[in-house]
C-alpha cells in the first residue's frame, strides 16, 4: 500500500522545515500553513522516500528528508514524466500531478552534491495542485485516480477486452501483505 510517511511545512523561505502529523489541504492555500500555498502548479510538493533514500545512497549519506523542503514525504511510489496530469487521493484530499519539482541550488547548501543526486529520475518529487481540500494525516493511504479512471473511462472503447488495471508492488512486504493470485 503506498501511503504518507511524514508532513512537513515552513511559514517561510529559507526556514527550517517542521513536521507535524496531519495537514489540512486547501485549494485556496494548499499545505496550511506553508508558505508557498497559493493557488497554482506548485500548492503542495510531493517527495518518494524510495526516491529520496537512493539520493542518499549515492551521495553516501543518511540526510533528513526535509533537506528537500517538500510538504508529503510518499512511501512506496516513484514519480515519473507518465504521473503528470494524475490525480492522487490523499484522506479527503485530491491533488493533481503539475510538474517535476526542480532541486533549487539550497540542495547543496543542505548537503554537497545534493541538487545533483535529485536530478535523475524526478528524484526530487513533484509539485501539484489542489483539486479537492481535506486532511492529510500520516500513515493515510495515497491513491492514483487517473489512470484508473481514464481506463474505466476507455475500457468500452478498447479494441480488446481487459479485466481491470494492475499495480506493480515492489516492496516484497508489502506484496506478502496483499496476497496474489497466479493462474497458470
Amino acid at each position: 500500500m503506498i501511503t504518507v510517511k511524514s508532513i512537513a511545512y515552513r511559514t517561510k523561505p529559507k526556514a527550517p522545515m517542521t513536521e507535524i502529523d496531519s495537514v489540512e489541504i486547501t485549494c485556496e492555500q494548499g499545505a496550511v500553513p506553508d508558505f508557498r500555498g497559493k493557488p497554482g502548479k506548485r500548492q503542495v510538493t510531493l517527495l518518494s522516500a524510495q526516491s529520496w533514500q537512493d539520493a542518499c545512497a549515492e551521495l553516501g549519506a543518511e540526510l533528513p528528508w526535509t533537506f528537500r523542503r517538500a510538504n508529503l514525504l510518499i512511501d512506496g511510489l516513484r514519480f515519473s514524466a507518465f504521473d503528470v496530469g494524475r490525480i492522487i487521493r490523499i484522506g479527503d484530499a485530491e491533488l493533481q500531478v503539475m510538474i517535476e519539482t526542480d532541486p533549487c541550488p539550497r540542495m547543496d547548501a543542505q548537503h554537497q552534491g545534493l541538487t545533483a543526486a535529485l536530478l535523475p529520475e524526478w528524484r526530487a518529487g513533484v509539485c501539484c495542485k489542489v483539486l479537492k481540500g481535506g486532511t492529510v494525516r500520516c500513515g493515510d493511504a495515497v491513491q492514483m485516480l487517473q489512470h484508473y479512471r481514464s481506463i474505466e473511462h476507455s475500457r468500452a472503447e478498447l479494441p480488446f477486452d481487459i479485466d481491470g488495471v494492475v499495480y506493480k508492488v515492489d516492496r516484497l512486504d508489502w506484496q506478502e501483505r496483499l496476497g496474489f493470485v497466479a493462474k497458470a
